[in-house]
């Protein structure tokens, strides 16, 4: 897996990546599928999240990662990741922070 920025992850977005290095990646199991809600499309495990992006972010970065935009929102962008790409993302200079989304837990 190629080397990341940290500075540009949540704290679970680094979790996920640091677990995913003890795990099958194209193949993730089924405790790492439920703690980070993993969906599989077409053979690809996603995540979804939000992403904070400079001003004239070339939307076609995304593209060519497989990242599926959901919505865009001034510089915010809701996203479907797939796992094999966070890293790689996370290298994109002008893309400032990756979040992932975590269920929610019930008191």
């Amino acid at each position: 897996m190629p080397a990341y920025d940290p500075s540009k992850l949540s704290p679970p977005a680094r979790q996920l990546l640091e677990a995913l290095q003890n795990d099958d990646i194209n193949n993730p199991s089924a405790s790492l599928i439920s703690k980070y809600q993993l969906k599989a499309e077409n053979g690809i495990y996603y995540v979804k999240g939000l992403m904070k992006v400079q001003d004239g972010f070339d939307d076609q970065r995304l593209d060519e990662l497989a990242v599926k935009q959901m919505t865009k929102a001034g510089n915010i962008r809701t996203v479907r990741i797939p796992i094999t790409q966070i890293a790689a993302l996370s290298k994109i200079e002008s893309i400032d922070l990756i979040e992932i989304d975590r269920p929610l837990k019930t008191r």
